[in-house]
């Protein structure tokens, strides 16, 4: 049985958010690009993309909340129309014959197999989608690295749109 903290908590500041956000975004870069030449920085990915897009307290998703709380809206081009990012997350897949959200896989992938848990067993669509192959990568790790790279497109403009409206002065993703 576990108890609850009963340490007092206070909220951030939106500053304090941003510069959070900021840096789960840079680790998603960073993670990305290591990816090309070690696929194993997916376990990477999956953690940084859980915590700006994917937890599962929708209270946590830190990318999304603070695009909320800013009133800011961005839409990008996607198959045959324009969406948000929530609208992409919310996009399925699937695997193994099941039905997932991406935010959904991300968080399967995060709990299960990334770099914040590691389980010693694994649910067997995950295990199985091991066995399925795309350019030497499983296709659910294609899948999640394809996320990836969309929530980190989307996140770094919008870093670049808060610092050209003055709204926020990026501290590590926008060259000085």
């Amino acid at each position: 049985m576990t108890k609850k903290s009963k340490l007092k908590h206070i909220d951030k500041t939106m500053f304090g958010r941003l510069q959070d956000c900021e840096a789960h975004v840079l680790f998603l870069d960073e993670a990305l690009t290591k990816c090309d030449h070690n696929s194993i920085y997916y376990k990477q990915v999956a953690a940084e993309l859980r915590v700006l897009v994917a937890d599962g307290n929708s209270n946590n998703r830190i990318l999304f909340n603070i695009m909320k709380d800013l009133k800011l809206e961005y839409k990008f081009d996607y198959i045959d129309r324009r969406i948000t990012l929530e609208e992409y997350c919310e996009q399925s897949v699937f695997l193994n014959h099941q039905e997932f959200t991406f935010c959904a896989l991300i968080k399967n992938i995060a709990e299960n197999e990334g770099s914040s848990h590691e389980s010693s067993k694994l649910p067997v669509h995950l295990a199985i989608g091991h066995s399925f192959q795309v350019n030497g990568l499983p296709i659910h790790i294609q899948q999640l690295i394809s996320i990836g790279k969309v929530v980190n497109n989307v996140s770094k403009e919008l870093f670049k749109y808060l610092n050209e409206q003055h709204l926020y002065t990026s501290q590590y993703l926008i060259s000085k």
